[in-house]
């Protein structure tokens, strides 16, 4: 049995890119507190002057370090370098070596940010509403680094859990169900939400994962092939039909489809947004 890799805990702020870096792959450079840089890669999307928090593995044969998940400072901190960033860019007159002074001030500078940000604002001549600027940001910062973690130790990819973050809609519901977030966050379809969803131990017979299965076989064949209406037969007589697409059986989909499909009768169905299409084409053929 091969021994456990060691994790590196890797903080830092991203400085540069590898050009094929994109929302669903990343190679970039992160300068950490202590000054040193570092590469990380792994299946994350980043953007210059954000902040990397991940557990790594070190690749001896790249010298950098593979990332194996997103984490937060779980015991609400930031580092000092992160928050020196935050003072140089928002502060008129902090620099780079005003602000190391001030690390050097308050070891625990986030939290003394937080706490007192007048003791901070006195210590590099600033104004109190500029550092408590500076703590806003930061504090929302650090929600969504926490937000972006829990998404991702659920399964939703990086990139769509750093939109689904910032989101005070979205998020919530995407914490709550994947399934229920489908309809609100761009770019998570059925398939990821699925994974994400059997990952957390939803049942194959869950009305809410039929539910959405069932909308998403609708939109792939059959609005998808130009239809408005679909027959029963074609949803169960195929070989790649929804029991196929589910993992389950046609007993337990019925019930479902018959809530989120609209019947039009002699085992036609419809969806709401094309029900008077449907309905049209129905009586037209049917004579009804």
């Amino acid at each position: 049995m091969a021994a456990t890799a060691t994790l590196h805990r890797v903080t830092g702020v991203c400085i540069n890119l590898h050009p094929k870096s994109g929302p669903n792959w990343s190679r970039a450079q992160v300068q950490m507190e202590t000054g040193d840089k570092s590469w990380v890669t792994g299946k994350f999307g980043i953007e210059l002057g954000e902040v990397v928090d991940a557990e790594c593995t070190y690749n001896e044969k790249f010298r950098s370090y593979d990332m194996i998940k997103l984490v937060d400072s779980g015991d609400g901190k930031i580092s000092n370098l992160v928050v020196t960033l935050k003072l140089i860019e928002i502060l008129d007159g902090v620099g780079q070596v005003k602000a190391r002074r001030l690390a050097d001030k308050f070891p625990e500078l986030y939290e003394t940010l937080i706490s007192d940000p007048q003791s901070i604002a006195d210590a590099c001549g600033a104004s109190l509403e500029s550092v408590v600027e500076v703590q806003h940001d930061l504090e929302t910062q650090r929600s969504a680094l926490t937000r972006i973690t829990k998404l991702t130790e659920m399964g939703y990819p990086h990139h769509l859990a750093k939109r689904i973050a910032l989101s005070e809609t979205a998020y919530p519901v995407a914490i709550k169900s994947p399934y229920a977030a489908i309809k609100h966050v761009a770019g998570l379809g059925w398939v990821i939400a699925d994974e994400i969803g059997r990952k957390n131990g939803v049942k194959l017979d869950d009305a809410e994962r039929i539910a959405a299965g069932i909308e998403y076989f609708y939109r792939l064949k059959v609005s998808g092939n130009g239809h408005t209406r679909v027959h029963v037969n074609s949803l169960f007589g195929q070989a790649d039909g929804l029991c196929q697409l589910l993992g389950t059986t046609q007993d337990k989909v019925s019930p479902t489809l018959n809530i989120t499909l609209i019947p039009l009768g002699e085992g036609w169905y419809t969806s709401d947004f094309n029900r008077k299409n449907a309905e049209t084409i129905s009586t037209f053929f049917l004579g009804k």
